[in-house]
């Protein structure tokens, strides 16, 4: 590991004065203040980055400031901070997908929404998804699993789409298979299969919920017993042109549903 990485990584204290003194020069005692750390800490703290040339003392006693190598190493590495940080936050979704399967640069979900499920709110992904199903004109959506109320919204789009309409489904085929067996489902997939205004396809394996909603992306991840884990919300345009591109790859894979 190189051993600035290394330093930095053994004391969040090094990285909090660094970026302290981002704002500006400032003296022992307004970096105690700032950092609720005790005089020894900063001072030995001080000592240590002035020898590595990350901060440069004015005068005996400060105050104290950045060079431009201390600068470029604070930016850096409050870069690592926070891509590890957005990793963290993406985890249900990219701990579950392989590269080949989401090949989207994490980066660009930065400013996304993410909404997980909890004991006390387990469905709250779902409730999300409908609700920002229902007030969509135009829905292009891959659907992973089997849920009552999810199915029925997505079947009343489907009857009642007309041609101006954009509402596509591609669906997994174990999804297909579960909906045959179930008899509460008993009619459904010959309403959508000879749907007018909207098109429903099986597909043979899709790695996780993804829905084109208007202008805004949504991608739902599940556990192996198909339980929502949580929902990731973005508007940007890049998602949202990579999210066109990997929809339209996976229905041209897919296969019209037969009646």
């Amino acid at each position: 590991m190189n051993g600035a990485v290394a330093y930095l990584a053994r004391s969040g204290t090094r990285i909090e004065l660094l970026s302290t003194l981002v704002e500006g020069p400032a003296d022992a005692r307004e970096l105690r203040e700032e950092l609720d750390a005790s005089r020894t800490t900063v001072s030995r703290t001080l000592d240590e980055l002035i020898e590595r040339q990350w901060v440069a003392e004015e005068n005996n006693g400060g105050p104290y400031r950045l060079t431009a190598l201390g600068a470029y190493v604070e930016r850096e590495f409050s870069d690592l901070l926070d891509s590890f940080d957005l990793g963290e936050d993406l985890t249900p979704l990219l701990g579950r997908v392989t590269t080949d399967e989401f090949d989207l640069d994490p980066a660009a979900l930065a400013d996304a929404d993410i909404v997980e499920a909890t004991a006390e709110q387990p469905l709250a992904p779902v409730e999300r998804a409908m609700a920002a199903r229902r007030d969509s004109d135009s829905i292009r959506e891959f659907a992973t699993v089997v849920m009552q109320d999810s199915a029925d919204m997505a079947h009343e789009r489907i009857e009642n789409a007309t041609g101006s309409d954009t509402v596509e489904f591609v669906v997994d085929a174990e999804v297909v298979a579960a909906m045959r067996d179930d008899p509460s489902y008993e009619g459904y997939l010959d309403t959508v299969a000879n749907a007018d205004g909207a098109n429903y396809y099986v597909h043979d394996d899709l790695p996780y919920m993804l829905a084109l909603l208007d202008d805004r992306v949504l991608f739902g991840v599940v556990d192996e017993r198909g339980t929502p884990l949580a929902l990731i919300e973005s508007e940007s345009e890049a998602v949202y042109e990579w999210a066109e591109t990997t929809f339209e790859q996976y229905r041209e894979e897919a296969d019209p549903l037969d009646a």
